[in-house]
């Protein structure tokens, strides 16, 4: 057997995975909790950034909705709440009101200190026709009553 045949294909599984940054600590949860979106990581991560972004349906340009910007912690028992400023953060800009159900969206948690906290940049990016009222939509497109597990 040849291991040499072998390296090329193992380099390119690696390199596909990191650039498209698969890994558990993406998991992230969204649900629709009456008129209010809400987002979590599923692992705490200490951020000093979070970005929204939409593309309504039909669509070709998305436009960024919300920026914050400060320190503080997110996990599956402390939601992001869209339009509201969790503790810590203040809008840099937006939000802006857009029809959920008819986009698709994306947030971006970005860590303080990525290096020592040894979590990456955690994102979600769901469409909104797949939300449920009440119940959690995961990253891996299933739908729950609780965010992670």
């Amino acid at each position: 057997m040849n291991t040499r045949r072998y390296i090329p294909a193992v380099a390119v599984v690696a390199v596909v995975l990191i650039l498209t940054g698969c890994t558990p600590r993406d998991k992230a949860s969204v649900r629709l909790q009456g008129d209010r979106l809400e987002i979590v990581p599923c692992q705490t991560i200490v951020a000093d950034k979070v970005l929204t972004y939409v593309r309504p349906d039909g669509q070709r340009t998305t436009a960024q909705v919300w920026s914050l910007n400060g320190k503080g912690t997110f996990d599956p028992d402390h939601p992001l709440t869209y339009g509201v400023e969790p503790q810590g953060f203040t809008s840099d800009s937006g939000p802006v009101a857009f029809d959920y159900e008819h986009s698709f969206v994306s947030v971006s948690f970005y860590p303080l200190e990525p290096s020592s906290s040894g979590v990456g940049k955690i994102s979600l990016a769901f469409d909104g026709v797949k939300l449920v009222p009440g119940k959690w939509l995961r990253s891996d497109g299933t739908v729950s009553a609780s965010p992670c597990g």
